[in-house]
């Protein structure tokens, strides 16, 4: 089950913390390839955890060595 284009979320990589939307995930959020790879991956990773039975909120991990913390708005 994806995220509608407009759902927002508050995303903190590297300490800086931002909110953006699920498109603006998909498009990139910053300049490096690789925190907007990390950032995909922990987005593509928390659409995978979400079903109509799970509430998921949120994820945290570590993609490429980047920490990342996604959280639904």
């Amino acid at each position: 089950m994806k995220f509608k284009q407009s759902q927002k979320f508050r995303v903190v990589v590297k300490g800086v913390s931002v909110y953006v939307t699920a498109k603006q995930i998909i498009w990139g959020i910053g300049d490096q390839i690789s925190t907007n790879a990390a950032v995909h991956a922990a987005f593509t990773s928390l659409q995978n955890m979400k079903s109509a039975q799970n509430a998921t909120v949120g994820l945290c991990a570590q993609y490429n060595d980047i920490d990342v913390q996604i959280t639904v708005i």
